[in-house]
């Protein structure tokens, strides 16, 4: 077993070492003065859920973890929506978060979580402008992190919460409960990743454990999110942007959230629904 001295040191580098190529990213992004004016320039231009995307997609080191068959749909009904705050958990490179921001002119203000926000200084650069970002470090159920999502809010309610986070079913199901008193009477909760992967098991016995983290990099991977999805989704109305019923993970499901529907009936589901 490490040491105290030992486990706080590695603690350090896994900090440490995000944020470093954090600031290599940012520092070759602004070297790059003509590119940064065109960006900025470009951002003034759109006008829509598509050109949002392929905003993002394309100037955001690491892309979209998106299919656009799938978010630019998605994007189009939360700009119908007219937001003005928006919350995403688990935002991996940032490129989701910053189409989110260029999904409708009335958005205000941005919150991104994830364990360590990547690209932040691209975000805020290429958001609009008067609009304000925030990004918080850490797990999304963590007390400091709930504390600071709030602080943020100041007392107003999200228009959107894209849950993208913690694919286990006890993770994306907290993010859920944690969050939801944040968003406002309908609002919409969105959940990434609702279609089933191809590793239902883990070793493929009928009684093994899920999957708690990707079996490899780059491989479509929805974890337990399916059944996080299947649990809540006959509670309220909702619809869902899948590219392909065929496809291995991916696909986007929104709900309409209605407090009215979080009664003991949905307590009840969730308790039988556990594993």
């Amino acid at each position: 077993m490490p040491s105290a001295r030992q486990r706080t040191y590695q603690t350090g580098v896994s900090y440490v070492r995000p944020r470093a190529a954090d600031v290599r990213r940012a520092l070759s992004f602004f070297s790059r003065r003509s590119e940064v004016q065109r960006a900025r320039e470009e951002r003034r231009e759109l006008r829509d859920a598509a050109t949002a995307y392929a905003f993002a997609e394309r100037h955001v080191p690491g892309g979209c973890h998106q299919l656009p068959a799938e978010i630019v749909p998605f994007l189009e009904r939360v700009r119908g929506l007219h937001p003005h705050r928006i919350c995403e958990i688990g935002c991996a490179n940032g490129a989701t978060t910053l189409a989110l921001s260029h999904s409708a002119p009335t958005v205000e203000l941005v919150i991104g979580i994830d364990l360590f926000v990547k690209n932040r200084a691209i975000l805020r650069a290429l958001g609009r402008p008067q609009q304000r970002m925030a990004f918080v470090d850490g797990p999304s159920l963590s007390p400091q992190a709930l504390t600071r999502v709030r602080q943020n809010l100041g007392g107003a309610k999200f228009d959107v919460l894209l849950i993208d986070g913690d694919h286990s079913f006890d993770g994306a199901l907290g993010d859920f409960l944690a969050y939801r008193d944040m968003v406002r009477d309908g609002g919409l909760i969105a959940f990434h990743d609702i279609v089933p992967d191809a590793y239902p098991q883990e070793g493929g016995a009928a009684d093994a454990p899920r999957l708690t983290m990707p079996p490899c990099p780059g491989v479509p991977w929805a974890g337990d999110v399916p059944r996080v999805w299947d649990t809540l989704s006959p509670f309220f109305e909702h619809e869902t942007y899948i590219a392909d019923r065929g496809q291995q993970g991916f696909g986007i499901g929104v709900l309409e959230y209605r407090r009215d529907r979080v009664d003991h009936v949905l307590r009840d589901a969730l308790a039988v629904a556990r594993p």
